[in-house]
């Protein structure tokens, strides 16, 4: 339904290209189908959630942990491109019954594979409430990959191992005997302390490996389209609208029949006329002799108007299933919808429509992040080297997984959503607008943005005092560095923020010296402030007074502005240069 692609399974010898051009080519015409799901993948996928480490009411030390586990966890996602991975696994979700991405580990490595849906096998009386006990995933592996792979006593085995999975054969036109059938099986324990937890590979003469499995869970994280009411295999888009696709292909089938065997004209000619048969063609401009009644030249309605009313409906029909508008589809939008503030609207009343989706897609990142601090805890307890590159606004640090670990009882993972700025120039520009009228930004930065929106960096800019003192704070409280205030800081608003700061501190016991710094700090401001303040009441008094003293010389008496050369008498006196008249 989605790809256009001959599937009796998804084998590797049953399935067929779907770009080889055939004449007598019978896929789908007008494929709804894939319209909706690029369309639904596009508008969810977008979104790139950040994971959050969140402490419960822990100390300093904890605090700190948990925001470098923030940026490791972020680091981990760009190291092994984890957003990509996931919107791969959900377009499964959306076209395949199930979306399945397989998360272990090879000594230090992580690896993440897409699984296909037909890979698994499960107890459906076992998965009835969709937690099954154990799973199975089998896979088509070259021979020569697994004897690399295990030892020597085994590759006799490997040789001989079966080539097909059993009941795929009837679909197979031809085997490749360098490929063996592998299954790898795992079992959960059945309660806390019992210790039937199984993990086993095998071929089906031989069990190339067994350990004990004592994971919470098997290594998959899973998305479905429609979650199944019983079972354990979702439902998917391409599912819910396969019955009206099938409708489609068929009209457009009867359509183009219709086209090709009724659209041309007819000719009606009478028995009794004399017409030079030799004389009708379908050359333009042909000239036919006739004595008695005049040849007729017909072009008859090939299809009922009613047909094509249905066609469309069905068309329609199909997006509103998927809960997309057509226009969507089309990157189109509605005539008269031009304002920037309306076309905003416009887009979150459709995204309503996948509210729950859009949930279920940000917790698919909640769920890997899980999977992945579990790993990061067997590989650390290996002994192996495990650390990631993690940006912050500054500069790129390299954090080892032994200085963010924690348990997993003081630690919960949260999504911190990625702000989704306007991306048409004039929903930005209407943005900026927005932004100077409320006084967020100033107005000649506003006017900058116009020419070039780039809002993050004007708000980056625009909030770079507050940035400023919140950096010199965590330098105290994470690192234990003091920096002193510097006069071209905000040192108002940084007074401000230390005290509030302070006062938290406080409350959860951050240690004597920090306090210190924090207070240390404070003073030097407040110092530097009335110092700045008496140096410029100063200026101010000085100028006063030789203000007066110019007075008094020009015989002026005090008070009175004293009288420039040529300046007629009474006019005001120019403004003082230097910073007060500048």
């Amino acid at each position: 339904m989605y790809g256009g692609n001959y599937v009796l399974n998804f084998s590797p010898y049953s399935y067929a290209r779907g770009n080889v051009l055939q004449l007598s080519d019978e896929r789908p015409k007008y494929n709804v189908t894939s319209s909706c799901i690029d369309t639904v993948f596009s508008r969810i996928a977008k979104n790139k959630p950040r994971i959050m480490a969140l402490t419960e009411r822990g100390d300093d030390s904890l605090r700190r942990r948990a925001k470098k586990l923030t940026q490791f966890t972020l680091g981990m996602f760009k190291q092994y491109n984890v957003y990509q991975r996931i919107q791969e696994m959900f377009k499964d979700g959306c076209i395949f019954d199930l979306g399945a991405l397989k998360i272990y580990r090879d000594g230090g490595k992580i690896h993440f594979d897409r699984v296909m849906p037909n890979e698994l096998y499960i107890d459906e009386a076992d998965g009835f409430y969709g937690t099954p006990s154990h799973i199975h995933q089998v896979k088509y592996v070259l021979k020569d990959v697994l004897k690399d792979q295990y030892p020597k006593k085994y590759h006799n085995s490997i040789d001989q191992a079966q080539s097909i999975l059993e009941g795929e054969s009837a679909f197979a036109s031809n085997t490749d005997t360098r490929y063996a059938v592998v299954i790898e099986s795992w079992h959960l324990k059945s309660g806390e302390e019992a210790k039937d937890g199984r993990h086993t590979i095998c071929i089906n003469n031989e069990v190339l490996f067994d350990e004990k499995w004592d994971g919470k869970r098997f290594p998959f994280v899973f998305s479905r389209w429609c979650k199944p009411v019983v079972g354990f295999w979702g439902q998917s888009l391409a599912y819910r609208l396969m019955g009206k696709q099938i409708e489609i292909n068929k009209m457009l089938k009867v359509i183009q029949d219709s086209m090709h065997l009724g659209s041309s004209f007819k000719v009606f000619v009478e028995h009794n006329s004399r017409v030079v048969q030799e004389h009708l063609s379908n050359a333009i401009g042909s000239i036919v002799y006739y004595t008695g009644a005049k040849p007729e030249y017909t072009v008859p309605q090939t299809v009922h108007n009613e047909y094509f009313t249905h066609l469309k409906w069905l068309i329609e029909s199909c997006y509103q299933e998927a809960g997309i508008s057509s226009l969507s589809a089309q990157s189109k939008k509605p005539a008269g919808l031009d304002a920037a503030v309306a076309m905003r609207e416009f887009q979150d009343i459709e995204s309503e429509r996948f509210a729950t989706i859009a949930q279920d897609f940000d917790d698919l990142h909640i769920e890997v992040a899980q999977h992945l601090m579990e790993l990061c805890k067997e590989i650390d307890a290996d002994g192996e080297k495990l650390e990631v590159k993690a940006e912050s606004k500054k500069f790129v640090d390299t954090i080892k997984w032994k200085d963010v670990e924690i348990e997993d009882n003081q630690v919960v993972l949260q999504l911190f959503p990625t702000a989704m700025l306007p991306h048409d120039p004039a929903g930005r520009i209407q943005y900026v607008t927005e932004l100077m009228q409320g006084g967020l930004i100033d107005q000649d930065v506003g006017l900058g943005l116009l020419d070039f929106p780039d809002v993050q960096e004007a708000l980056d800019v625009r909030n770079a005092p507050l940035n400023d003192i919140l950096f010199t704070i965590g330098e105290i409280l994470e690192e234990s560095k003091y920096n002193p205030p510097e006069p071209y800081q905000n040192l108002a608003l940084g007074i401000k923020t230390f005290q509030n700061y302070y006062l938290k501190a406080r409350s959860e016991n951050v240690g004597e010296a920090k306090l210190e710094m924090l207070r240390q700090w404070m003073a030097a401001a407040k110092a530097m402030m009335d110092k700045q303040a008496a140096e410029a009441q100063a200026m101010q008094t000085g100028a006063q007074a030789g203000t007066q003293a110019g007075n008094i010389a020009g015989g002026q008496p005090p008070g009175q502005p004293m009288t420039q050369p040529g300046q007629p008498q009474g006019a005001p006196a120019p403004a003082p240069q230097g910073p007060q008249g500048q």
